[in-house]
């Protein structure tokens, strides 16, 4: 998984930190990172990563979507990916191994946002076979 993030780390322009987070187990699998990406960091992405995948107000938004849509209800989250905009850095995280686990990516503001994707997704079938 450190490769595998490691990789990420190295060909996205402006990539501050890689991870892979559990979600039910609620810790972080593992981290790539820059020395700027300080353990402080580390704590807050993971609580908020597991937040916005499996919070109570996740949860609540996703109900209100499938309710405004006709859909059953639902009792868990289901977002399967979220990209958030700071003012100076970008957030990507992806749920994998059917929502167990999740990718997280940090970059600077001026990172391609389509290239982050892109190389974050290239990895998951790396990474997916080694989450416990």
């Amino acid at each position: 998984m450190n490769t595998a993030c490691q990789k990420v780390l190295d060909h996205v322009g402006g990539a501050i930190a890689c991870g892979i987070v559990h979600l039910d187990k609620k810790e972080m699998l593992c981290l790539a990172r820059n020395p700027q990406f300080s353990p402080e960091q580390e704590a807050s992405s993971l609580t908020a990563v597991i937040n916005l995948f499996r919070g109570t107000n996740a949860v609540k938004l996703s109900a209100l979507v499938h309710d405004q849509f006709g859909k059953q209800e639902i009792k868990t989250a289901d977002s399967a990916e979220i990209q958030i905009a700071f003012k100076k850095s970008f957030y990507f995280s992806k749920t994998i191994k059917n929502g167990e686990a999740a990718i997280l990516l940090v970059t600077k503001d001026t990172t391609n946002i389509g290239m982050a994707w892109v190389h974050l997704k290239s990895v998951i079938t790396l990474v997916e076979p080694l989450i416990p």
